[in-house]
């Protein structure tokens, strides 16, 4: 859904990709978000999207 340079997976880069997600138009939270271990992601995530679920990791 978007494409974008960052710095180095930063808050702040993660946090600029989803508001332009909503300024485009996504007016809804997602419903759930799948990411790896980025911390910088969930936490850019919870402040911008706050309803969105996200999946718990079992490793065998």
């Amino acid at each position: 859904m978007a494409v974008s340079d960052g710095y180095r997976e930063s808050k702040l880069s993660w946090r600029e990709i989803l508001l332009d997600l909503k300024k485009r138009g996504l007016t809804i939270s997602p419903k759930l978000a799948i990411g790896d271990g980025a911390l910088a992601f969930w936490t850019a995530l919870d402040e911008v999207f706050p309803e969105t679920k996200r999946p718990r990791c079992l490793r065998s």
